[in-house]
């Protein structure tokens, strides 16, 4: 039993990788072609809350998902 639940959280943590690189793959390619610093919003007078708010969920889905999965891999390595 608990073979196979080590066996499924490692799918989900493959998972949540492939999916962040993704999501992270394009944004690098982007912000070296346009030289620019990735997810550094200079917002306009027409920014909305909304817009604002998924500017930050993918920011932190960019920058905190690498950091977590590297302390998850960490930790089930000791």
């Amino acid at each position: 039993m608990a073979q196979e639940r080590n066996r499924v959280s490692m799918w989900l943590l493959w998972l949540v990788g492939i999916l962040w690189f993704a999501v992270a793959a394009p944004i690098v390619i982007l912000s070296l072609l346009f030289l620019e610093v990735p997810l550094w919003p200079s917002f306009s007078e027409e920014r909305t809350v909304e817009g604002t708010m998924v500017w930050a969920v993918l920011t932190m889905w960019v920058y905190v998902t690498p950091v977590v999965l590297f302390v998850v891999v960490r930790r089930r390595r000791r």
